[in-house]
Parts: structure tokens; sequence; C-alpha cells
């Protein structure tokens, strides 16, 4: 079981089949659904009591850990986050599904700086075309200081996908780090 899903909050009963064993699937659905639905609303406590609510397969499930990292990472709990992130990419949807941009701020945070550099060469050997895999390596390179060639990446994810707010988030960090204080008030507002 993974521990970074346990909350203090009971669980709550499950609906049983015939047999009793194990939960309906309109059950978990519907705890799926009303888990996302929280996290969206910001409700991030209420989304983590759900999902640990959800019998332990649904809870071992990409799906299920990749909302619970980003339940973490939003309440700067980056190491539970981080965790469960790594969980997300041992399921069978793997590294291609996960919130990789996240999980590597993550790591940034806790200045992992390894384990950022593993999962950029895991993201880039996997899709180089992915504005999520140009911002892990953003991210990998600004954590080893190096903010120009973090700026290329970053503008590169932004050249993919013109419409991610993250990578203009994350170039605005990166022209503060440098003081370029213009272009990084024009990243910010984008």
């Amino acid at each position: 079981a993974n521990s970074e899903l346990q909350h203090p909050t009971p669980s709550p009963k499950r609906e049983a089949t015939q047999d009793g064993d194990r939960p309906r699937f309109g059950f978990v659905l519907q705890k799926l659904g009303a888990a996302l639905r929280a996290f969206r609303n910001f409700a991030l406590e209420e989304a983590l009591d759900l999902l640990q609510g959800l019998p332990e397969a649904m809870r071992s499930t990409f799906w299920a850990q990749d909302l619970a990292a980003r339940c973490w990472f939003e309440l700067t709990d980056f190491r539970r986050a981080a965790k469960c992130f790594e969980a997300a990419c041992s399921t069978d949807r793997g590294l291609t599904a996960v919130s990789t941009s996240h999980f590597s701020t993550a790591l940034w945070q806790l200045n992992e700086k390894v384990q950022l550099s593993g999962l950029a060469q895991r993201c880039s050997g996997l899709d180089r075309k992915s504005p999520e895999t140009w911002c892990v390596m953003g991210n990998c390179f600004s954590l080893q200081r190096d903010h120009a060639q973090a700026i290329k990446c970053l503008g590169r994810a932004i050249q993919l996908k013109p419409d991610f707010v993250y990578a203009y988030t994350l170039s605005g960090h990166e022209y503060m780090a440098t003081e370029k204080f213009e272009a990084a008030v024009d990243m910010y507002e984008q």
C-alpha cells in the first residue's frame, strides 16, 4: 500500500457486489469523479480523503497516484508529491502519462539533482517532442544553475504548446533568476 495516500479520516463504507469481496464499478467511478471534482475545486484534503476511500487495487493505479501527487504538490508537500509521482511512473501507464512537469518541479524543490536528471533522461528518451519533456529538462538545467539553457528548454516547450501556462511560469522564474525582470514580467503575463 502506498502510505502517501494515507489520510487521518476514516474510509467510507464500500458497496459490495454479490460476493461481497469487491466494490462495484459504479462506486469506484463515483469516488474517482468526486476526488477529481474536489481537486479541481482546490479541496485538496477532501480529494485525498476520497482517494484513501478507494479499494487498495484502485489506490495503486496511475490515475489515483497521479491525482494524489498533484494534491500533495498543491499542498506544497513536495516529498509526498514526488513519492506519488514516482509510484504513478511505475504503473502500467508509466511515465508517458504522468504530470512530469510538476514531478520535476517537486524534485527541483527537494534539490534532488540526480533524480531530476534521471527523469529528464527518461522523458527525453520517450518523447522529445513533448512540451512536458522540455519543461523537465528546463527544471533540470535550472537546478544546475544553467539558467540560459533552462530558458531555451522552456522556450521549446512554449514553441511546441503555445498555451502551456506552466512553461511560461517556469520561464518567468528563470528570467527572475537572471535578473531579466522585464522578460520575467512578459512571461508571467502570458
